[in-house]
């Protein structure tokens, strides 16, 4: 059901929102269309805009609602007419009020995030956004309200998974580095500063020379430009350096990092220092070479 003249047509008209009935002419004397829409032109807007609008008077009773305001909420546009609006969302008509007024007055438009409640009783974040007019020579809050709900939930999701992944990086048992495409340190997990013995702080933005030795830069530069290019470079094993001067040797286990339009925007590498492990191997091929080369019975 339409109102003829809902409170909303005066609040928009005292704002000095309606178009002159007389308009100017142009060289050719037509008339030159304002700049300023009509009422029915704001009307229409007000009737099918996506986010809802909620007049308030100074009572914080509620004067009108558009229909994507009834329909966030469940309840019908004559159901709402009248209701104290700290039933629908917990707004404060103290506390709040003087918010969207110091807000004019800094000129700041900071919405505020509210608990709104549907008539079939679940609740949604309601962001609130406010400016004041008059209805009737009576001060009017006009309130624009957007439900982000969510939103909000993906972002808390989004939250969650970013802890999550932080929390897999900074206790795997394997160290985890990423680079950006200059080569140099923009992750730097807890293995990473066992292995290595460098803190995340001292590796943050250093180029990867500080744990290459010299002998083993050419092969690194080449892994490296292979990696860039998405040509090879996804596994080497190579001599690296720890910050007290001990070479140390690792297998390192890497993967472009691609965006959306297929640039390379930086590398992951998992390490591993498999120094003990390659030195057990040694021994072990000395010693099954030993037992080859001899004539003598060998009991175990």
């Amino acid at each position: 059901m339409r109102l003829v003249r809902p409170p909303h047509a005066s609040i928009l008209e005292n704002a000095g929102l309606t178009r002159e009935t007389s308009m100017p002419l142009d060289s050719a004397g037509h008339a030159m269309r304002d700049s300023t829409p009509s009422y029915d032109e704001l009307l229409t807007i007000y009737e099918n805009v996506l986010d809802g609008i909620c007049v308030i008077d100074a009572h914080a009773v509620i004067l009108s609602v558009n229909p994507a305001f009834a329909h966030m909420t469940g309840y019908s546009v004559e159901e709402l007419t009248g209701k104290a609006i700290h039933q629908i969302i917990e707004l404060d008509p103290v506390q709040d009020l003087r918010s969207f007024t110091d807000q004019i007055h800094t000129k700041l438009k900071t919405p505020l995030e509210r608990t709104g409640h549907r008539k079939n009783g679940s609740t949604y974040v309601a962001e609130v956004h406010g400016t004041f007019s008059s209805y009737e020579d009576r001060p009017v809050l006009i309130t624009i309200v957007r439900d982000v709900t969510d939103r909000k939930q993906r972002a808390e999701q989004y939250r969650q998974s970013r802890e999550r992944l932080s929390l897999v990086v900074q206790q795997s048992p394997m160290a985890i580095i990423t680079w950006d495409t200059e080569f140099r340190v923009n992750q730097w997990n807890l293995a990473a500063e066992e292995i290595f013995g460098h803190r995340k702080e001292e590796a943050m933005g250093q180029h990867a020379r500080f744990i290459v030795p010299q002998e083993a830069r050419p092969h690194v530069d080449q892994v490296w430009e292979s990696l860039m290019t998405m040509k090879g470079g996804r596994r080497s094993t190579n001599e690296n350096l720890r910050s007290d001067g001990e070479t140390i040797l690792c297998e390192w286990y890497n993967a472009p990092l691609v965006d959306p339009g297929g640039q390379v925007v930086g590398v992951l590498s998992l390490v591993e220092d498999v120094t003990e492990q390659k030195r057990l191997e040694s021994e072990r091929e000395r010693l099954m070479l030993a037992i080859e080369q001899t004539d003598d019975a060998v009991l175990i």
